[in-house]
């Protein structure tokens, strides 16, 4: 009967071994994928800064906090490659300051880098948060925020409404105002 014992528990250690190493193998895979999708993204985002000089500027301010905005439409080949919202809020209902910029390839983004700086009346102190995402095929694959990347309990999925979309579809200032502060908002 010890005989028997042991030698379940013997089986249940093998099988124990044996999930943690499984585990441990698929954890490392894909972080080692991730990690590979990161450095081609990056790459590809290096690429577009080099390609692109010429943009398309929108300045705006509006009722939803917004002080002075700046969008700049960045294209390649007559495509969108990348956008940047950059202005200063009354850092009430907007930041006080911020720094967005998207990056798209055939039109999906691929990257978004989101600065935001804020101002605590109570403890007078600035505190900026910076975020990362990197994107495949409109799925969040992994996201940094403050140099910290985020586990995702879940694969995130944005579609044509999402914000970082309707930005390419933006031509005039009124069209941004109505994005960016929409009567609800005002």
């Amino acid at each position: 009967m010890w005989h028997t014992k042991m030698k379940n528990a013997s089986i249940n250690t093998s099988k124990i071994l044996i999930s943690l190493f499984l585990y441990i193998f698929f954890s490392s895979n894909l972080i080692s994928s991730d990690s590979t999708h990161v450095k081609t993204i990056q790459k590809k985002v290096d690429d577009i800064d080099k390609l692109v000089s010429t943009y398309k500027e929108i300045k705006y301010k509006n009722t939803c906090g917004v002080i002075d905005g700046s969008l700049k439409m960045y294209d390649a080949n007559n495509k969108i490659v990348k956008v940047s919202d950059n202005g200063i809020g009354d850092g009430h209902l907007a930041a006080s300051k911020w720094s967005h910029t998207f990056y798209y390839e055939n039109e999906e983004l691929i990257f978004s880098k989101k600065s935001l700086t804020y101002y605590n009346d109570r403890t007078e102190k600035t505190r900026t948060d910076e975020t990362l995402e990197y994107f495949i095929a409109n799925q969040l694959i992994i996201q940094i925020i403050n140099g910290k990347t985020i586990s995702l309990k879940k694969k995130e999925s944005i579609n044509a409404n999402d914000y970082r979309y309707q930005l390419l579809l933006i031509k005039t200032k009124e069209e941004l105002n109505r994005l960016n502060c929409p009567p609800e908002r005002k």
